[in-house]
C-alpha cells in the first residue's frame, strides 16, 4: 500500500491542481493521500465536484503555522497538520477565512517592500496570483521574482524571503494551543509536522512530548533514517500516532535539495504508520473518488 499524507496543491503553494494531484498519485500506485494545503481546504471542494477522477481515498487536511518561543525568547515557526477536518464546519471556516485575509494583506506588503527595494512587480502580476490562489504566500512571490530574473530558484528564499532577510514580512498566526484545539474540536487530530525543521532542539523535544499533539510526522524528506526511528520510538512511548508524507509542492529546488521532484519519490512505509492509516480511513470526512 502506497500512501502520502502530506501534499500541497494550487489551493496554497503547490504546482498542480487538486484533481491533477489525485490523477498523478493514482498513476504512481497510491491508494490513499491527504491534501494538506496551508490554511485552506479549498482543494477538497474541487475534488468533491470533480466526477472523472480515478479511485482514491483523499483525507481532508490543513497545514497551520504557529510561533513557539524557546527559553531565550527566540521565535521558532512550527507547523501543525490537522487531519480529518470537516470542510463545512463554520468555526473552522471562519478561522481559515481570517488566515486567508491576513495572507492577502501580507502578500501586498511583501510586494510593496519588493518595489521599494527595486524589484518591480506590477499590480497586474499581483492580481494574477490572487486569481488562482486563495492562500498566497512567499512561494508565489518567489515565482515572480525568479521569472523576472531578480533571483535564481536556489537563492530567492536564502537571500531574500526567509525570516530575517530583506523581503520577509511576518503574518498573523493563531497560537499553538488554540490551533490544536480547533483541529480536535472539529473531529480531527493534530500532528506535529516535520519536527526536524524546527530550529530549536529545546522546542522540538518539548513539542514531541506535548499532550497537545495526537501524533508526529515521523517520515518526511527532511528527516534522516535515525531521526525517523527516534520519532517512531517517541510515538510508542507517548502513545501518539506516527504519520508521514512527502510534503510535495512543485518539485523545484530552493527549499531542500532532498525534497522529491515528483509524486511517488517519497512516501512513508505503511507498516510503520498502520494506526494512523486505520484512523484516517475511518474518518467520516474522508473522500472516496472514482
Amino acid at each position: 500500500m502506497k500512501t502520502d499524507w502530506h501534499i500541497h496543491t494550487t489551493a496554497s503553494d503547490g504546482k498542480y491542481a487538486p484533481a491533477e494531484i489525485v490523477r498523478l498519485a493514482f498513476a504512481e500506485g497510491f491508494s490513499q493521500i491527504a491534501i494538506s494545503d496551508h490554511d485552506s481546504l479549498n482543494g477538497l471542494h474541487e475534488i468533491r465536484s470533480e466526477l472523472s477522477l480515478p479511485p482514491m481515498f483523499v483525507l481532508p487536511a490543513v497545514e497551520f503555522s504557529v510561533n513557539v518561543y524557546d527559553s531565550s525568547s527566540k521565535k521558532n515557526e512550527v507547523h501543525i497538520l490537522g487531519y480529518g477536518l470537516n470542510p463545512l464546519n463554520e468555526e473552522l471556516n471562519d478561522c481559515l477565512e481570517r488566515l486567508r485575509k491576513t495572507r492577502v494583506t501580507r502578500f501586498y506588503e511583501m510586494i510593496k517592500k519588493a518595489n521599494e527595494l527595486g524589484f518591480l512587480i506590477s499590480e497586474e502580476e499581483a492580481e494574477a496570483v490572487l486569481e488562482k490562489n486563495t492562500a498566497p504566500g512567499r512561494r508565489h512571490l518567489a515565482d515572480i521574482l525568479v521569472a523576472k530574473e531578480y533571483f535564481s530558484v536556489d537563492e530567492v528564499f536564502a537571500k531574500y524571503l526567509n525570516s530575517g532577510k530583506p523581503g520577509y514580512v511576518s503574518r498573523f498566526k493563531f497560537n499553538l494551543e488554540e490551533t490544536c484545539r480547533l483541529i480536535q474540536n472539529n473531529g480531527g487530530i493534530a500532528i506535529l509536522a516535520h519536527p526536524y525543521e524546527i530550529s530549536s532542539k529545546e522546542v522540538r523535544e518539548s513539542l514531541i512530548r506535548s499532550e497537545l499533539f495526537d501524533g508526529i510526522e515521523s517520515f518526511h524528506p527532511s528527516h534522516g533514517e535515525n531521526e525517523s526511528e527516534y520519532l517512531l520510538e517517541q510515538c510508542r512511548i507517548y502513545n501518539k500516532y506516527a504519520s508521514g508524507g512527502s510534503d510535495y509542492h512543485d518539485g523545484e529546488s530552493g527549499r531542500a535539495l532532498n525534497f522529491p521532484k515528483k509524486i511517488g519519490e517519497f512516501y512513508p512505509p505503511s507498516e510503520k504508520i498502520t494506526a494512523f492509516i486505520e484512523w484516517a480511513y475511518e474518518s467520516p470526512n474522508g473522500i472516496k473518488t472514482g
